[in-house]
C-alpha cells in the first residue's frame, strides 16, 4: 500500500468516502496552526503502521508477524527522517506498536471512528490531537 499518490491531493481534495481519515486529519492540522496551503500533509511525515491492506471496509486483525514487521518499519522510518515527534492516528498502532518502538509517541483513537469525535475525560481525540500537533507547532516557532 502507498499513501503518495492519496497525500499529493491539493487542499480539500479527499472526496470519496473512504479518505475520510485525510480530511479530518487535514482540518484538525490546519486547526491545530499548520498553515492551509498547498496540503497539510506535504509539511508532515504520515504512513501506515501496518504495512498490508485490511479487508475492504474491515480493521486489521493483526498478528503477530504483522506487529513485527510494523515496529521493524516504523523505527526505521524513524531512524531515515529524525522526526521531532510521532503520534499515532490510530489506538490499535499506538497499543501494539507504539510501546515497541525505541523513540517515545503519542496516540489518539483513528479519525474516521466514533472515539474521533466522542469526549473522552472531557476531551476528544480530535481535541487531544490538534492540542498536541499545535503544541509542537507552537514550540517550533519559539526556537
Amino acid at each position: 500500500m502507498r499513501t503518495r499518490g492519496i497525500l499529493n491531493k491539493s487542499l480539500h481534495g479527499w472526496k470519496a468516502p473512504g479518505h475520510a481519515i485525510y480530511r479530518q486529519l487535514e482540518s484538525a492540522l490546519i486547526k491545530a496552526g499548520l498553515p492551509a496551503n498547498d496540503s497539510v500533509f506535504r509539511q508532515i511525515a504520515f504512513m501506515n503502521a501496518f504495512q498490508r491492506p485490511a479487508k475492504t471496509g474491515a480493521s486489521i486483525k493483526n498478528s503477530k508477524l504483522d506487529v513485527e514487521i510494523a515496529v521493524t518499519t516504523v523505527d526505521q522510518v524513524i531512524e531515515a527522517i529524525q522526526p521531532d515527534h510521532v503520534v499515532f492516528v490510530s489506538t490499535k498502532a499506538k497499543r501494539t506498536v507504539g510501546k515497541r518502538l525505541k523513540q517515545k509517541s503519542k496516540g489518539v483513537h483513528h479519525p474516521a471512528c466514533p472515539w474521533w469525535n466522542r469526549k473522552q475525560d472531557d476531551i476528544s481525540s480530535k481535541q487531544r490531537f490538534i492540542g498536541l500537533i499545535s503544541g509542537y507547532v507552537n514550540a517550533k516557532e519559539e526556537t
